[in-house]
């Protein structure tokens, strides 16, 4: 009987155990979450900051402050390239690239410009 009364016990326990365990996602808000984004901004004359040192993993807003349409283009034509981002907007990007022990240098031009250049130094 006492053996009968122990395994209902265990069995009571772990149920309450597991449904305490149960997390709504709906309502679950991972702590630490994505790293914060970096701005640069669009100029007449070029890009500000020229050059921008980011944690790999961050991400980067470029905001269009001109009066005339600006696409990017990094000079691999993979890791940026954007539509045409219209004054006032902006485009948002995620450069994510397998780093090994060394930064990497993403360098990027206006289509329209290309005398403004600007570079993004990821770190491990």
């Amino acid at each position: 009987m006492k053996k009968k009364r122990f395994i209902y016990y265990l069995l009571a326990v772990a149920s309450i155990g597991f449904y305490a365990c149960n997390k709504d996602n709906a309502n679950f808000t991972p702590v630490g979450g994505e790293l914060p984004t970096h701005y640069i901004t669009i100029q007449d004359s070029g890009f500000d900051p020229a050059t921008l040192t980011i944690a790999n993993g961050g991400s980067v807003t470029f905001l269009n402050s001109t009066t005339v349409d600006h696409t990017l283009l990094s000079d691999d034509s993979v890791v940026i390239r954007s539509a045409a981002i219209v004054p006032g907007s902006f485009f948002f990007v995620k450069p994510d690239t397998s780093l090994g022990l060394l930064p990497v240098e993403i360098n990027y031009h206006c289509v329209q410009h290309p005398s403004a250049r600007g570079t993004i130094i990821l770190t491990p």
